[in-house]
């Protein structure tokens, strides 16, 4: 098969493995109810928690970390070598998460899928980044202003790591668009982070 032709079919894969809408379906099945009529309107894990509380929101965030992470290990043990493909995959798979097929192309924001992609291909790098995330989330309680940061970092991070280590300049590549299309699905929190109206979220269990 032609090169290109193996590209179109990890754009694919990636793209409807993303489209899987973890939160969508949570909120279905066990609360009777579309997420995105509640809170943000996304069917990401930071709505679902609002929503339904920190177990549902773990178990949708395990779902979208799952549907990134499980194509990227098929690829990863089909090729051997092919940092190309898995970039492209992790990034189809986000734009999936935020444009679901499955659900009239409504879904969330991107931030765990992102991640999740990191954290396969760059380990090292996201445990990093979660000492960026995790401190400015317990402080502020933003969880967008706490992401945004981690995104914003996320590149560097790569960056500073391919120095050390033997990473591929695609994953650099991936942390850039990726970072870049999240903090584009990011801009309604923007605003109201400088408007200072952003909702904080309970760090305390709710079920």
């Amino acid at each position: 098969m032609p090169d290109f032709l193996w590209y179109v079919l990890f754009l694919v894969v990636g793209y409807l493995a993303g489209s899987i809408p973890s939160g969508w379906l949570i909120a279905r099945l066990f609360h009777r109810t579309d997420i995105r009529e509640h809170g943000s309107g996304r069917t990401g894990s930071t709505n679902v928690w609002r929503t339904f509380g920190i177990a549902s929101g773990v178990a949708v965030f395990i779902g979208d970390t799952l549907k990134v992470v499980l194509p990227l290990i098929a690829i990863r043990l089909a090729f051997s070598d092919s940092p190309a493909g898995e970039a492209v995959t992790a990034f189809a798979a986000i734009i999936g998460h935020n444009w679901p097929l499955f659900i009239g192309f409504r879904g969330g924001r991107g931030i765990v899928p992102g991640a999740a992609g990191l954290l396969f291909m760059v380990p090292l790098v996201i445990a990093v980044l979660w000492a960026v995330f995790l401190p400015i989330l317990v402080i502020s309680r933003y969880v967008s202003l706490a992401s945004l940061t981690t995104v914003a970092a996320a590149p560097i991070m790569v960056a500073i790591g391919m120095f050390w280590f033997q990473i591929p300049v695609e994953y650099l590549i991936y942390a850039i668009v990726g970072g870049v299309l999240i903090i584009v699905q990011h801009r309604d929190n923007i605003a109201r982070l400088r408007a200072g109206n952003e909702r904080r979220i309970s760090l305390r269990p709710r079920d």
